[in-house]
Formats: C-alpha cells, sequence, structure tokens
C-alpha cells in the first residue's frame, strides 16, 4: 500500500468536492470522455470541462486514450492509476495542523451524512428489508504496529470488494468510512 501524504489544499479540497469526487468515481473502472461522464452524471458537457480540466492538473485523473473523430480528438479519462497502485490519501504532519478546520468539517459533513442515513433507518418503518446504513464499534488492544496493519487491511479488503463488484448487476453505492482512534479513556 502506498501512503500518499496529502500536502495541498487543491489537493484535499478536490478529493472532498462532491461533483469532483463523482468525476474521479465515474473513470476509476473504465475510461471515458467528457460525453460519457456527463451522460452517466447527468451533467451538461460543458460544465464538466473544467473540473476535469482541474483535475487532471492535479493529478488525480488521466488522459490515457486520445482518438480522433472526424476532425475532433476525444480524450479518454481515467483515476484508475489512484487505485492501481493501492494508494491510500492521508492528512498528516504540518499540512493537516495549518489547514485542521477545513480537514475537520469535511470529515464531519461526511459522518454527519452517514449518521442522517442511520438515523432515518432507525426512525423508519421495522419492517423495511432493506436498511441503508450499518453502525459496529470494536474495542481491540493492539499495538501501533498492529492497529496501522488492520487499518491496511480492512483497506484492502474494501478495495478488492469494489473491484470485484465493478460490473455487477444490482450494484449500489455505499459509502465506508474508516476511522479509528487510540482509546485513552479505556486503558
Amino acid at each position: 500500500m502506498i501512503d500518499l501524504k496529502i500536502d495541498n489544499l487543491e489537493v484535499a479540497k478536490a478529493i472532498f468536492d462532491p461533483k469532483l469526487e463523482r468525476i474521479i468515481t465515474s473513470v476509476k473502472f473504465s475510461s471515458k470522455t467528457v460525453k460519457e461522464i456527463a451522460s452517466e452524471l447527468d451533467e451538461k458537457q460543458s460544465r464538466l470541462y473544467y473540473p476535469i480540466q482541474k483535475l487532471q492538473n492535479l493529478g488525480l485523473i488521466m488522459v490515457v486514450e486520445e482518438r480522433k473523430v472526424g476532425n475532433i480528438i476525444e480524450k479518454y479519462y481515467s483515476s484508475k492509476h489512484l487505485y492501481d497502485n493501492d494508494i491510500t490519501f492521508n492528512f498528516e504532519g504540518e499540512f493537516a495542523m495549518e489547514h485542521r478546520e477545513f480537514l475537520i468539517s469535511k470529515m464531519m459533513f461526511s459522518l454527519n451524512k452517514g449518521l442522517n442515513v442511520l438515523k432515518s433507518d432507525l426512525e423508519g418503518d421495522s419492517a423495511r428489508q432493506e436498511n441503508s446504513a450499518m453502525f459496529t464499534e470494536y474495542g481491540l488492544e493492539l499495538t501501533p504496529e498492529e492497529w496501522q496493519h488492520l487499518n491496511d487491511e480492512v483497506r484492502k479488503l474494501v478495495d478488492k470488494r469494489e473491484v470485484k463488484n465493478e460490473k455487477k448487476e444490482g450494484v449500489k453505492p455505499y459509502k465506508m468510512i474508516l476511522f479509528s482512534y487510540k482509546d485513552e479513556e479505556n486503558h
């Protein structure tokens, strides 16, 4: 696993931007043209040129193929390189300290989104067959190395599952947040 230390605020903003995240995810498994991305995301092509250029400049997507169609050169974009190399984005050190308010607000937004889905499940019809959120909490005793290894293994398992389902019928999007911490109160 490659730890990619994020030390660029623009990259961090792009990773947390819902529209940019959708573009990155759209070209994760197969390369696509702007037209194909626009169709998948139900967006106008003209509204995607700037965000795609921004993602390309930040190295979060790349042109993997160019095809000449008539007088036009169609570019095919991909973010597969972020996933093929088993990259984990880390926000740490001086950069994280300097931009902690931004990073915390983005993490809180993501956590709150999940908590609202869980709340909706809990307040909904108890006869419903399918839930939309799950919460599990574990308390473990580990060395710091074991803790890091466990986090890495969970990420690998999720990545493996994601690749397995890339073209499977009935697949729905789920967001998983892996958040673990040293529990000083119970030690």
